[in-house]
């Protein structure tokens, strides 16, 4: 490993896994900005990582702050590569494995699930359900799901979808929310010590980052039952929901549910239809739509189309990646530089499908689950970069995935 600032090398060293290099003399570093290059080289097998840290005088020695380097610019390779990566995780984010097959295994992004329909007219509106399936995108402005149909029947269609699934009941989610005096004033309380602002905007305070979720949705959505049932066991019905866990008591999530409710517009439910041709109508589309091959339901999926491997590079223009809908299929709400970096993702032999880079995967889950919502933002809650100089790796795996049963700080 090499470090070298502006034209000094001031860190040369060969580690053996187990001891640090020694610190290096005092370095200043010029005002504005100071060229720093660390040339790193892992051992021909096994894992390994490396950790850069610094210190001034009187401060404990820290993870190099991420917040304070920027890439330099005029790196053609690296943007190349970067577009590469944005093409691969747009790929993932799109479930476009679903669709387009190809062999299980790799990255772990490939498994992506979609919500459940099992039993999903107990825990969603018929309402929202049509006009979700209309337009995502008008519902929700990072919305992943394409829009599946088009022209003149597409409100008709999507309103017997909504209809169908709407039909699809389970087990009534058990609790209720609660919206007396008492119980709201408490889950404000709730809602601030879970900053929950850190990823959703509350209805009627001028946020309007388009990158959280709107919270004037819950009424329309949410029958109350299911919004208690959901803020306890948020990834029941989901398993890559992007909600975190609080592992609420019962009494917590009634009452958050019930200040949700309270901060958000009511909204008059219509009915769901029941002529059996509409949900007969409905039943053939979700069969026939591609429905099935995110959404679980079981129910024959009467929808197929060409595996990964023979869709040709120079295809990747057209279809569900036109630029304006064809009419005819799915068409996803991608930006301009995801569409070019899809594109050029399908110029490579894609065997990067095949790997899964742990490091790479925690990148873009981070960024994706709004880790910095908190993290370096609130007070009390450690800079994201600097948790891997304060914790131990084989801890915070066990944190993270909820084993971890005492609090921390107790």
């Amino acid at each position: 490993m090499k470090v070298e600032l502006g034209t000094n090398t001031i860190i040369e060293f060969t580690g053996d896994g187990k001891n640090a290099s020694d610190p290096t003399k005092p370095v200043r570093l010029s005002k504005g900005n100071n060229a720093l290059k660390v040339t790193y080289t892992s051992p021909a097998s096994g894992d390994a990582m490396l950790k850069l840290f610094w210190s001034e005088k009187g401060f404990l020695w820290e993870p190099v702050n991420l917040g304070m380097l920027n890439r330099a610019v005029g790196n053609e390779l690296l943007a190349q590569q970067n577009k590469l990566r944005l093409g691969r995780e747009t790929f993932f984010e799109g479930r476009c494995v679903k669709c387009h097959t190809t062999e299980a295994g790799g990255a772990l992004e490939l498994t992506m699930d979609a919500p459940s329909f099992e039993g999903i007219g107990s825990r969603r509106h018929y309402g929202w359900m049509a006009n979700w399936i209309i337009d995502p995108k008008a519902q929700r402005a990072n919305a992943q799901m394409p829009k599946l149909l088009h022209g003149p029947t597409a409100q008709a269609d999507a309103e017997a979808i909504a209809a169908f699934l709407a039909s699809q009941t389970g087990a009534a989610p058990a609790g209720d929310s609660k919206r007396d005096e008492e119980s709201i004033e408490s889950a404000k309380k709730l809602f601030e010590a879970l900053h929950c602002t850190g990823c959703h905007n509350v209805p009627d305070i001028g946020d309007t980052d388009e990158k959280k979720l709107n919270l004037t949705h819950v009424n329309l959505k949410f029958p109350p039952a299911a919004l208690v049932a959901f803020l306890k066991n948020p990834g029941a019905n989901y398993t890559w929901t992007r909600m975190a866990k609080f592992n609420l008591k019962d009494n917590e999530a009634e009452q958050l549910a019930g200040f949700l409710s309270s901060i958000a517009p009511m909204a008059k439910q219509p009915g769901a239809p029941t002529d059996p041709a509409v949900l007969a109508r409905g039943k053939q589309l979700v069969q026939t739509k591609g429905c099935l091959n995110c959404h679980t339901l079981k129910l024959e999926n009467q929808f197929k189309t060409k595996p990964l491997a023979e869709l040709a590079a120079a295809t990747w223009t057209g279809g569900c990646l036109a630029e304006a809908p064809t009419g005819k299929g799915p068409h996803f709400p991608v930006t301009k530089a995801e569409r070019e970096a899809l594109q050029a993702f399908a110029a490579t032999d894609r065997a990067s499908l095949k790997r899964h880079v742990p490091v790479e995967f925690a990148e873009r889950q981070a960024r994706i689950l709004n880790c910095t919502g908190c993290h370096g933002q609130l007070d009390g809650f450690t800079s994201f970069e600097k948790l891997g100089g304060k914790l131990k790796p084989e801890w915070m795996a066990q944190f993270i995935a909820g084993d971890i049963k005492y609090k921390p700080r107790h």
